[in-house]
């Protein structure tokens, strides 16, 4: 199949979350099962190409935004793990004078251009796609856009990826109108009117024009057509029925496999000796701690959390938790970009605590290499998150021998099962409250464990020979796009 997949980031040259990881994992897995497949994204300023190869294809065109014609330019590369990308952009330089992904210049306006642009790219190329596969509010209205434009019925199937249903592109008329269309260009206007306030909602136009409509994982789905989790919109998930499925996310483990990453000091693998790994994870500690000029505790368990420092993420569990680091005999450390005030003050003064008593360190910031190198120093990685549409740090974590703590929801309940079911595919510790009491409770367990040499090296291996690669949900992307066809 040719199937183009256009979305707001990619990792590695433009991420901010999980979207960036998806993308680039699942066209990685599309490309190796033979399929023809195109990643398209803004060419954003702060992109380094220099991690690209350049295939000496460009494609001009036109394209409109603030009632301006805009020469427009769609530039061809692939990385190393041959996915093909094409970067977007004006002559004017629009995308790459943007030094963040969001919420930088024109915000969602800037977005709706991109879908506009892309719709016109296609129709001049004319180039053939049987699936365009849209992900999150960014895009969700690049189906209809092309439609209005081509005046006809699109030569393509589209698929929408809803990846986190707390952003639905709600926003102002004219944010559309500034991209060339008219809300009265669709068919059925009314598919824009936010049904909670006075504004349109890209999202919700995007579920009800999109051929089938899928979300990030199977108990993520279950709880978007809820009362409480589906956002305004449950009724309108509920409706699509059969046209709306949940598929876990994968991870690529060409790119998050201790086994072959170069960043670390030390790479181990789960087909080893366990005496090799504990080896390895502590060689990776030392030289972590070294690093973050932090006295490393011998046999005190290492707690991390990388992620986005926002409310979803449960940030206020963490923490409480850490704050009692002494207390608990562990030593602490955070990752992750902080767009609240409040919170980056919040994990400033934690960081000066956790450093003083010499229990660990917090770095607000985003660092692909410093993150590797976390995963592989850790013992445990907590995700307390008030919800969660699937998670991939604890299926990293898992990889690395680090065992997942975890909030019962979304696609963590899909993935972490509790020790104490005494499965076969028991593989961390989970908590259904989001109260401190109740997180304590499911870390103490996993400390007390940590304790337990010969059980914990058996949960570390049976966590790391877990298989979450993009095998099976690429299997199932491509049983969905020919189910459409």
């Amino acid at each position: 199949m040719r199937i183009l997949q256009v979305a707001s980031e990619i990792t590695p040259i433009a991420k901010v979350g999980g979207l960036g990881d998806v993308l680039m994992g699942l066209s990685h897995e599309l490309s190796w099962k033979g399929h023809e497949t195109l990643a398209l994204i803004p060419f954003y300023g702060l992109i380094d190409t220099e991690q690209l190869i350049p295939e000496g294809r460009v494609d001009w065109f036109d394209t409109e935004f603030d009632k301006v014609k805009q020469r427009a330019c769609v530039t061809y590369y692939h990385t190393h793990n041959n996915i093909s990308i094409g970067l977007l952009d004006t002559a004017s330089g629009y995308f790459r004078n943007r030094q963040t992904i969001y919420g930088d210049g024109d915000g969602i306006a800037s977005f709706l251009f991109f879908c506009r642009a892309v719709a016109n790219w296609l129709l001049t190329t004319q180039r053939q796609i049987e699936i365009l596969h849209v992900h999150d509010w960014p895009t969700a209205l690049l189906p209809s856009i092309y439609q209005i434009l081509s005046r006809g019925k699109a030569p393509f199937k589209s698929v929408l990826t809803i990846h986190n249903f707390e952003y639905q592109g709600r926003c102002d008329w004219s944010d559309i109108r500034r991209a060339g269309i008219d809300p009265l260009d669709f068919s059925d206007p009314s598919i824009l009117n936010d049904p909670i306030h006075s504004c349109a909602n890209l999202v919700k136009a995007g579920l009800l024009s999109a051929d089938v409509v899928t979300t990030v994982s199977p108990t993520y789905a279950r709880e978007m057509v809820t009362p409480e989790e589906g956002q305004g919109l449950h009724t309108i998930l509920a409706g699509l029925g059969k046209k709306f499925v949940g598929i876990l996310n994968g991870i690529d483990y060409a790119f998050w496999n201790p086994e072959i990453d170069t960043y670390l000091s030390k790479r181990y693998s789960g087909s080893q000796e366990m005496e090799a790994v504990r080896a390895a994870k502590l060689q990776n500690k030392a030289r972590l701690f070294f690093q973050i000029d932090v006295p490393l505790l011998p046999d005190v368990p290492l707690i991390a959390s990388i992620t986005r420092l926002v409310k979803q993420k449960g940030i206020y569990l963490i923490r409480d938790l850490f704050a009692q680091a002494e207390e608990l005999n562990v030593q602490c450390l955070v990752l992750g970009s902080v767009p609240e005030p409040d919170a980056k003050q919040a994990f400033a003064e934690l960081d000066r605590d956790l450093r003083r008593k010499g229990r660990g360190a917090v770095f607000l910031m985003s660092d692909e290499a410093f993150a590797h190198r976390v995963y592989a120093a850790s013992d445990i990685f907590v995700v307390p998150s008030l919800f969660e549409p699937c998670g991939l740090t604890q299926l990293i974590a898992l990889k690395y021998g680090s065992i997942p703590v975890v909030r019962k929801t979304g696609g963590l309940a899909d993935t972490i099962v509790d020790v104490e079911e005494s499965r076969p595919t028991s593989n961390g510790f989970v908590f259904q409250s989001a109260q401190s009491t109740s997180f304590t409770t499911a870390v103490t367990r996993s400390v007390d464990l940590f304790k337990n040499k010969v059980a914990w090296d058996a949960l570390m291996l049976r966590a790391m020979r877990q298989d979450f690669s993009w095998n099976i949900p690429g299997n199932q992307y491509v049983s969905l796009y020919q189910s459409v066809l």
